[in-house]
C-alpha cells in the first residue's frame, strides 16, 4: 500500500467490539470469571477480520453480561456499564458496554450482539442507533448459544454511520485497498463524504 492511499470505509475510525468476538491478540471473556486471560487468542471474528481490512482502528472490548445473557450489562468480571446520560441507571444490555462506549465518544461505532433486543435496547436508552439486521447478513463465528436468534449488530451514533458499518461488517464492501475484492458501493462513498 502506498503512503496516503487508504483501506476503505473503516479507515481510520475509532471502533470498540463487544467482548463477544474473536479479536486476535486479545482476549475475549465474555463477561466471565470462567475464562482464562492468557489465551491463546489466535483468530479474529468475521465482523472484527472486516473492520481490520477496511482500517478501522480498534480501540477494545466492551462489556458484555456474563456469555451475554441477560437484558442488563452487569458482570462478575467487571461489574455494571453505567448509562452515559446518568450514571445512576444502567446502559441496558446485553451490548450495553458498546452502546455507553458510541454514547461517551470513545469511538463512533462499535459492534454488539441482538438475540432479543440487545443492541436495540442498549441504543434506546443511551441515544444511540443500533440494527439487527436479517439472520445470516453477518457471518457469526463461532456460534452462539442463541442459535439463529443472535446476530452481529452495528452501534454508532447516527444512522448514516450504522448503515455504513454494516455495510462492511456485513462484507458489503471490503474497502479499496491490496487485499480487498470489491469495489466500495456509491452509497458508501456518498454517506462516506457527508
Amino acid at each position: 500500500m502506498a503512503i496516503g492511499e487508504t483501506l476503505g470505509p473503516g479507515d481510520g475510525v475509532p471502533t470498540s467490539i463487544k467482548d463477544i468476538f474473536g479479536t486476535k491478540g486479545w482476549p475475549t471473556l465474555r463477561g466471565t470469571t470462567l475464562i482464562d486471560e492468557a489465551g491463546p487468542w489466535e483468530w479474529d471474528a468475521p465482523c472484527v477480520a472486516r473492520l481490520r481490512e477496511t482500517g478501522a482502528v480498534l480501540l477494545g472490548k466492551t462489556a458484555t453480561p456474563e456469555f451475554a445473557w441477560k437484558g442488563v450489562t452487569d458482570c462478575s468480571r467487571f461489574g455494571a456499564t453505567s448509562n452515559p446520560w446518568d450514571a445512576s441507571t444502567h446502559a441496558g444490555g446485553s451490548s450495553g458496554g458498546s452502546a455507553a462506549a458510541v454514547g461517551v465518544s470513545m469511538g463512533p461505532w462499535s459492534v454488539g450482539t441482538d438475540g432479543g433486543g440487545s443492541v436495540r435496547i442498549p441504543a434506546s436508552f443511551t441515544g444511540t442507533v443500533a440494527l439487527k439486521p436479517t439472520y445470516g447478513l453477518i457471518p457469526m463465528y463461532p456460534s452462539s448459544p442463541f442459535g439463529t436468534l443472535a446476530h452481529a449488530g452495528p452501534m454508532t451514533r447516527t444512522v448514516t454511520d450504522t448503515a455504513l458499518l454494516l455495510d462492511v461488517i456485513s462484507g458489503t464492501t471490503l474497502g479499496t485497498g491490496p487485499r480487498c475484492r470489491r469495489r466500495t458501493p456509491r452509497s458508501c462513498r456518498a454517506s462516506r463524504a457527508i
